[in-house]
């Protein structure tokens, strides 16, 4: 009876340390985003690799999949493209879902972008979109993870020079995001970041007036969205958002000066 007892104790005892573990990968894997989000690279990716062990050793796909994908993300935040992919590829064997793999395929893409091979870019973008067209297929594809897609392609096409591409792709991206964000009247940080991609494709092809047109709506929808956040926002709030209106401002002003000297228009600003 107590080496029956004996096993009972033991059993719970595994049993709860099985959890434990999944917990604190969990929480890792969650402590991990917040620090890439806040810039503590070091520490997000500390974080990730506790939590990829656990699920390593719990043989958790969920964990071992979004501590990759983090670890990526870090190498990729930090410039280092090729270990990035690295890591966005192991990914792909713990995707769960044709979402999760069109994740994926985003943040190769990204990565692709970022070293300056755009025609893989492209081509991973592609292969993402098209998995959320289809999953989004019910509703026309009018999607958040449908716009970001749209909005990669076009940030590759303008990096590669073809404005007519960049600027058809985020089009796309502008009208899904208006239609997504409709019911606040398109006053959202991502719809203003689509006009100022758009208005930076027009300042590349040489079109000043379709850039400041587009660089002046992303600027008024920032300058909407100040007047409700000092309501409501906390200091530090405050502080990032006149950072990123300020970044705004001077890419506008910066299409503005080009308008002047490059070009034998005069807009006002």
């Amino acid at each position: 009876m107590r080496a029956f007892s004996v096993f009972i104790v033991l059993l719970i005892l595994s049993y709860a340390s099985t959890v434990h573990s999944q917990e604190d990968g969990e929480s890792l894997v969650n402590k991990g985003y917040e620090l890439l989000n806040e810039g503590k690279y070091l520490e997000a990716k500390d974080a990730f690799e506790k939590a990829l062990k656990i699920g390593e050793r719990e043989n958790n796909r969920e964990i071992q999949f979004f501590s990759l994908v983090g670890i990526g993300r870090v190498y990729g935040d930090t410039g280092k493209f090729d270990e990035a992919i690295i890591y966005f590829e192991k990914a792909i064997k713990y995707a769960g879902s044709d979402e999760e793999k069109a994740l994926i395929y985003n943040n190769l893409g990204m990565a692709y972008d970022d070293k300056g091979d755009y025609d893989k870019a492209i081509e991973y973008y592609k292969k993402a979109l098209d998995i959320f067209l289809k999953v989004y297929e019910s509703i026309n594809g009018i999607h958040p993870s449908v716009a970001t897609t749209y909005n990669g392609l076009g940030e590759a096409y303008r990096n590669k020079g073809e404005y007519d591409k960049a600027i058809e792709y985020y089009k796309k991206a502008l009208d899904i995001r208006l239609k997504v964000y409709e019911s606040i009247n398109g006053i959202h940080p991502l719809v203003a970041t689509t006009y100022n991609n758009l208005g930076l494709a027009y300042k590349d092809k040489g079109d000043y007036e379709n850039a400041l047109k587009y660089l002046k709506k992303g600027v008024e929808i920032i300058e909407e969205i100040r007047k409700n956040i000092f309501k409501t926002s906390t200091e530090k709030e405050q502080i990032l958002y006149c950072f990123s209106v300020n970044l705004t401002k001077w890419l506008y002003r910066l299409s503005w000066f080009c308008c002047n000297t490059l070009s034998s228009f005069v807009f006002p600003v």
